[in-house]
């Protein structure tokens, strides 16, 4: 069985929805792109325009295709793309907020991200049984929890935290570039039902 046809198997054959996995993980794409420019300090006094892609593509899109993957029978997919929907809708309102004068707490912030590491860690290990190229989306996502978690939780040198946020930002562009390939090699492999891009084997057998 092809890596394509694993994550379609997640999916009830049938549903009358197709499988979301090409609209979530571009809902990602989009939303990592807006966000690594805030990271790395290039948006300047324009950070305020990274929220509407957090909430539209991150949020809306991500959460949309949960929706339909609950309805597909595909808890994976579902339980991921819901609860990493719901997080850039919360990131995107955290934005609003403070921009509105409404203080934030680094502990609360770097406390929700170790949960969502460890949530992240669980979502990794299960993916590993679909292929390498979402299995490396995970990875990423895990590494940018950790990342911002010790940033929040005032792990670093205030020296250092700069040069963490570079490092996040890039990997943030990183993240965005992986779902990109992973959206459209599985959108063109399922159209065409055959391997038109590889996403590799998976890592861990069902």
């Amino acid at each position: 069985m092809t890596e394509t046809k694993v994550l379609s198997k997640m999916a009830d054959d049938q549903s009358p929805f197709s499988n979301p996995f090409s609209m979530g993980v571009l809902g990602l794409a989009v939303a990592s792109f807006a966000l690594a420019p805030v990271l790395l300090v290039w948006a300047g006094d324009g950070t305020a325009a990274f929220i509407p892609w957090a909430i539209m593509f991150g949020g809306f899109a991500q959460l949309l295709g949960g929706m339909i993957d609950f309805r597909n029978k595909s808890i994976l997919g579902a339980t991921a793309l819901s609860m990493y929907g719901l997080l850039w809708i919360a990131l995107g309102i955290e934005y609003i907020l403070h921009g509105i004068g409404w203080p934030a707490s680094s502990i609360i912030g770097g406390s929700v991200d170790v949960m969502l590491l460890l949530m992240s860690l669980g979502f990794t290990y299960g993916f590993a049984s679909t292929n390498r190229v979402t299995f490396w989306i995970l990875v990423e996502i895990d590494f940018a929890f950790l990342g911002l978690a010790l940033v929040k939780l005032g792990a670093f040198t205030p020296g250092m935290t700069g040069t963490v946020k570079t490092m996040l930002g890039i990997l943030v562009y990183a993240l965005g570039l992986t779902s990109v390939y992973a959206a459209t090699a599985f959108l063109l492999n399922t159209h065409y039902n055959k391997q038109v891009l590889p996403m590799g084997k998976a890592l861990i057998s069902r």
